[in-house]
């Protein structure tokens, strides 16, 4: 596949020196991918660790201009939220004839484009392959196999069911049955609807996910370790900021139930 990467080195018909037409679409890209870094960071809620990844970065400045960008964005977003800076991790792949050496050499002057010194915190990697497979280990947060061997059953009754388990079992009798009706990502009773306007949504689904965290972390450690229970609520609070808008004005119900011994 070596016929298939960009001519190395930096001499006179080097690919790092003829590459100003593509510095030229990366700079004009760069609204765009700094919005959708801003965008990303707020849904995922302020993660402590993100990795970027450029498939098919060549050889020459071109992809360290765009890492930096993609940094700085990071850094200054954490900045005006007051969050202490991530941990970032700049993967760069291309195929494995690729000048990776090239690169590398550049990237003392990367740092220096960088808004502070983060220099314990953003790591650069070369990842040799062909993006047509897979090149990074597994994202997930839990090995499969303990994913299969957790079993975690959950019911949500209506009333009826309800009334007649407590009939069925005989004991007691029913003084009040009062089903209080609310919405997932409010906490107030009733069912009016959740407006924008209403809430900082991303302060409510990161307390959504803390109500959720409160309640299954002991059963959760348990099984798969303390260790990636951050990361695991992490991802659930991203999950649920992707489908805020379908979930936001799902009903919940709770009962309150009145009973006398017989």
């Amino acid at each position: 596949m070596g016929v298939l990467s960009m001519k190395g080195g930096d001499g006179e018909h080097s690919y790092a020196n003829n590459s100003e037409g593509q510095k030229s679409v990366a700079s004009n890209a760069k609204p765009v991918v700094v919005e959708n870094v801003k965008e990303m960071i707020v849904k995922m809620d302020f993660p402590s660790c993100i990795k970027v990844a450029d498939l098919g970065c060549s050889s020459g400045e071109n992809t360290l201009v765009v890492m930096s960008e993609i940094v700085n964005t990071i850094i200054a977003t954490y900045q005006q939220k007051s969050k202490n800076p991530p941990e970032i991790v700049c993967c760069l792949n291309d195929l494995p004839d690729n000048d990776f050496n090239t690169t590398f050499k550049l990237i003392p002057a990367f740092h220096k484009k960088l808004k502070m010194n983060v220099k314990e915190k953003c790591f650069i990697s070369g990842v040799p392959g062909s993006f047509y497979s897979r090149l990074f280990p597994m994202q997930g947060v839990v090995k499969e196999s303990e994913m299969e061997s957790f079993n975690l059953p959950f019911y949500n009754p209506d009333e009826s069911e309800v009334r007649k388990v407590i009939e069925n079992e005989g004991s007691f009798e029913i003084n009040n049955f009062k089903t209080i009706f609310g919405l997932l990502f409010s906490y107030k009773t009733g069912l009016t609807e959740v407006k924008d306007d209403d809430l900082d949504r991303f302060e409510v689904i990161k307390k959504r996910t803390n109500i959720i965290r409160s309640i299954t972390e002991p059963m959760l450690a348990a099984h798969f370790g303390d260790t990636v229970m951050d990361r695991l609520f992490d991802k659930y609070t991203y999950n649920l900021a992707q489908r805020y808008d379908t979930l936001r004005n799902i009903p919940t119900v709770q009962f309150f139930v009145s009973l006398t011994r017989k």
